[in-house]
């Protein structure tokens, strides 16, 4: 028969809950022991780590200890090496000094031996050490003198006024030739000056006929119409003149010639655009 509903247990049983927990703080507590023995045990120093740490120890000191002792038989070597290098220069000194010592020795002798012999000698001996004594005295005043003589004409010197330079030399355009279009050569002493530019070329007349502007120069001119080489010749550049102009005429370029008083600056600007024309 169906059992009644009256019969049946409402009750609830907490048994299975309170056996699961005690279970589990049961496991807790095995793994702190075991952690807490885990950690004692790794505290706990073995004897023999202990003897193997310490021996360390003491090898990592004697390896100290011999690394000062031969870095301090390094210095002491190198200071002994530099002793002996020392005593090796005074040495070589000594044995350069000891002729001189021994001949001064020997003169002393001999003028020991003077005075014993012969105090007349010796005597004339010692006039003559004061004589040259007092000779070059009179030298020393005698170059001190001298030495003031000559920094007060070097302060003449350089009180006295520079002579003016050359007053500029100008080129006045003259002449029949009013078609010619000129390119002026200097000609001074061992150079000439090439003018046909914005800057002076001066060249050495050792190396006109291999020289490539003046080349150039000569060229440009035969090809310009009615173009012409005027030599402006100064006093001292006549063989310099003579040279250029030979080049001119072996290369067929009309060439003149114009003579210039003095060293002064050339001007040539009645020739410049805007001057007369000659």
């Amino acid at each position: 028969m169906p059992r009644s509903k009256a019969n049946l247990d409402d009750t609830v049983s907490l048994f299975p809950f309170l056996d699961i927990m005690a279970c589990l703080i049961g496991i807790l507590v095995l793994l702190i022991t075991a952690v807490t023995l885990a950690q004692i045990s790794n505290n706990q120093e073995d004897p023999e780590d202990t003897k193997a740490v310490a021996e360390a120890q003491q090898r990592v000191m004697k390896y100290r200890q011999v690394v000062q002792a031969v870095e301090q038989d390094r210095r002491e070597r190198e200071r002994l090496e530099k002793l002996i290098a020392e005593a090796e220069m005074v040495q070589q000194q000594l044995a350069q000094v000891e002729p001189e010592v021994t001949k001064l020795e020997a003169e002393r002798r001999e003028i020991e031996a003077i005075v014993q012999q012969d105090p007349q000698q010796a005597a004339r001996l010692q006039e003559q050490a004061k004589q040259q004594e007092q000779q070059i005295k009179q030298d020393q005043e005698r170059l001190r003198e001298l030495q003031r003589q000559r920094d007060e004409l070097k302060k003449k010197l350089e009180s006295i006024e520079q002579p003016p330079p050359e007053a500029e030399i100008q080129i006045v355009p003259s002449g029949s030739g009013s078609d010619l279009k000129p390119t002026f050569v200097e000609c001074a002493a061992g150079a000439v000056v090439l003018h046909d530019g914005p800057k002076e070329i001066r060249i050495p007349v050792g190396s006109l006929a291999d020289s490539e502007p003046f080349a150039n120069l000569m060229e440009r001119v035969k090809r310009q119409a009615g173009g012409s080489i005027i030599f402006l010749v100064r006093p001292d550049g006549i063989s310099t003149y003579n040279t250029a102009r030979n080049l001119a005429r072996q290369n067929y370029v009309t060439n003149g010639k114009l003579a210039v008083a003095g060293h002064g600056k050339l001007d040539l600007s009645l020739f410049q655009p805007g001057g007369a024309k000659p």
